[in-house]
């Protein structure tokens, strides 16, 4: 990147002051900038020799209140051929990439408050000219924009370079300083990669594994997509005995827990028992029964909106704003902060709840403090760090209409995400595939929701009738298809696993096969929490993926098989080439599978499979 002290070539800062001109001086390893008005300091530092991180702030030395309007990070690249990789988010559909490429300016930008709507805080650059790019993650606490751009040098005749811009979303941005107040601009991760298929990922999860320890892989059981609202003691707890001969960990009741009957929305907000309908007021009953079963309890929570036919909401009505018909807490306002968490606080002591699925399912873009959500989002980090700091050990899951929320900042308050609402493991396998260039594969849940299509005569040459196995393909069960238990249980390794569907209409045999998976998985839970992830093959109808710890000591490939009736695959896992390897009862140089791979028999279409690779 390009070495200049040029303040407007490593930031945009603007407002009700005169324009920055001047250059950066090195003070103690920091690059910083200081006039009559501002104070502007640059630190980048080498995390772990691969991840770089970038933190600028701003510190208003005026002696008066001003305002800024403008808050962005630049680096400057020099010009050549170049493409930008982009992701899109849409309910259902989380993290569609591709690649343009580049001829006049690139755009990404979040207006809402949740950080992955739309366009998820990441985006690659990669120049075609020397086979080289750079990742760029945005760890921003209010609304974010990004742009690349070519652009013209100064003087006559002058030649391009390229800019890349990166903080705070300039739409509606006036963010109040006080005189002597700092500001940070958003933080922004950043590391080199030459693999275009994966964007060399494992570099991300080998710095996510430090720096947000995962809590494991749990396997955990929700009762949304076996009845959805309509939830009983009796029905929870014939799910909860087969959860628990399943293996499960948890055991979550989603929404319609709470509320009158059949309008269990008009009360959220309030989180108060439903006492005349569903579990009739016997839900420390059945978390009893969750203890006695082995299992840990579980909510479901939307905590940052209400409904205004609410109690709380009609009561304090200065806790909350409205945009839109919609409604939600203030968390700029440190009572409503307060207000909030002694509601939830009671719950988690009253129900003695160890998971929380925070769900998020309304767009809000307008910050009435025009801030960009900056003070918004110093209350919500007070808001969860308090619940962390007082119940460490509870496992605290982001749902914010499926992936809405999956971005690399928001491990910093959750443990996994609900990755989407889309329960197609098909669909789902796509998802993840695309999500790991962003997010640790331990962080991403894959869901299982099954039901066994019973007496099904398969074609027209069997005479015996069966039962199959059968999966949804969305958010419902209004589609659905066969799936074969190689591909659901290759398609739902790498993180949490989440069972959501009911047990008790599952065949004996399809219980028995899911049971026996569960069990080999969690045997292998200490690699599964903090494993690497690549994409080995992410070609037309065929998938290849690679799990690994960082020492290569085991190595997993999954081969997945959507359309190909091709006869065999030959792969190239990534591994030790000084050691070597057992593949398939042989034993081979490490360096041997680096340059000659492995010749694998293909499977057939809708189908998976796994090679397990063991260092000796």
């Amino acid at each position: 990147m390009k070495n200049s002290l040029k303040v407007n070539d490593v930031c945009a800062i603007f407002g009700n002051f005169d324009y920055l001109s001047g250059d950066f001086e090195e003070q103690n390893g920091v690059k910083v900038f200081q006039n009559s008005t501002l104070k502007i300091t640059v630190s980048e530092i080498d995390k772990t020799g691969d991840i770089k991180f970038r933190e600028d702030e701003v510190q208003n030395v005026s002696g008066r209140d001003i305002d800024l309007t403008c808050a962005i990070s630049k680096f400057c690249l020099s010009d050549g051929d170049y493409e930008v990789y982009t992701q899109y988010s849409e309910w259902c559909n989380e993290s569609v990439g591709a690649w343009q490429p580049l001829f006049s300016e690139i755009v990404g930008r979040n207006d809402d408050i949740r950080a992955n709507c739309a366009v998820p805080p990441f985006f690659a650059i990669y120049n075609k000219q020397n086979g080289r790019g750079y990742v760029f993650h945005i760890l921003a606490d209010g609304k974010w924009q990004y742009s690349v751009r070519r652009r013209f040098t100064q003087g006559y005749g002058g030649k391009c370079e390229i800019v890349v811009e990166i903080g705070y979303a300039e739409r509606d941005f006036c963010y109040k300083m006080q005189s002597g107040e700092s500001l940070k601009l958003p933080k922004i991760l950043y590391y080199r990669f030459t693999n275009k298929t994966d964007l060399d990922a494992y570099k991300m999860h080998r710095f996510a594994n430090a720096e947000f320890p995962s809590k494991g892989v749990p396997i955990i059981y929700n009762s949304w997509m076996s009845s959805f609202d309509e939830i009983s003691y009796d029905t929870c707890l014939e799910q909860l005995v087969k959860a628990k001969k399943l293996g499960a960990d948890y055991f979550v009741i989603d929404a319609g827990w709470f509320g009158p009957p059949k309008d269990w929305y008009s009360s959220v907000g309030d989180w108060e028992e439903c006492l005349n309908a569903n579990m009739r007021g016997r839900m420390r009953d059945f978390v009893t029964k969750v203890e006695e079963y082995g299992l840990k309890f579980g909510l479901w929570f939307e905590i940052e909106r209400a409904s205004k036919d609410s109690k709380n909401y009609r009561e304090h009505p200065e806790f909350y704003l409205v945009e839109d018909g919609s409604v939600f807490v203030d968390f700029s306002n440190p009572k409503a902060v307060d207000f909030i968490y002694g509601i939830l606080k009671e719950r988690i002591e009253k129900y003695s709840i160890k998971f929380i699925k925070f769900d998020y399912n309304a767009e809000h873009f307008y910050d009435l403090g025009k801030n960009g959500f900056i003070k918004h989002f110093r209350g919500y980090r007070d808001f969860i760090g308090r619940i962390k700091k007082n119940f460490p050990d509870l496992y605290l899951e982001n749902c914010a209409s499926g992936g809405m929320r999956m971005a690399l900042v928001n491990l910093v308050d959750f443990d996994s995400f609900w990755m989407s609402d889309n329960h197609s493991i098909f669909t789902q396998a796509r998802i993840f595939k695309d999500t790991i260039k962003r997010i640790p594969p331990w962080a991403l849940e894959k869901w299982i929701t099954v039901a066994t299509a019973k007496n099904f005569r398969a074609d027209y040459t069997t005479r015996t009738r069966q039962d199959r196995l059968t999966v949804c393909l969305d958010a419902e069960w209004g589609a659905m298809t066969s799936v074969k238990h190689g591909f659901l249980q290759c398609a739902s390794v790498g993180g949490p696993i989440g069972i959501s569907c009911d047990l008790t209409e599952l065949s004996e045999s399809d219980f028995i096969k899911l049971k026996d998976f569960i069990s080999e998985y969690k045997k292998q839970a200490e690699f599964w929490k903090d494993c690497e992830c690549r994409i080995l093959t992410d070609g037309e109808g065929v998938t290849v993926l690679q799990f690994n710890d960082q020492s290569f000591t085991k190595i997993k490939l999954y081969v997945f098989n959507y359309k190909r009736n091709q006869k065999d695959i030959t792969v190239y896992p990534v591994c030790n080439e000084n050691a070597k390897y057992t593949v398939l009862g042989n034993t081979y140089a490490g360096k041997r599978l680096n340059t000659d791979g492995i010749r694998l028999n293909m499977c057939g279409v809708d189908e998976a499979f796994c090679v397990e690779i063991e260092k000796q």
